[in-house]
């Protein structure tokens, strides 16, 4: 996330960090044991998916955000 979604952020960056998320979120599909770690683990994910797709939308520089082309 700090390297592809942090401060400085490129649309590129931000579409691998994306199919990196999905690509652990299907793997933690396989695990049907309900443990806290895990459960950690699928609520970071979701958070990090949410930053990552609300990142893809936004069009312009905000804050502290820079998207860099």
């Amino acid at each position: 996330m700090w390297q592809k979604v942090g401060i400085i952020r490129t649309q590129e960056g931000l579409k691998q960090a994306l199919a990196t998320i999905k690509s652990l979120e299907t793997d933690l599909k396989t695990y049907k044991s309900i443990n806290i770690p895990l459960r950690e683990t699928r609520n970071m994910l979701a958070t990090a998916r949410a930053a990552t797709e609300a990142a893809l939308k936004r069009k312009q520089s905000l804050g502290n955000h820079f998207i860099s082309y």
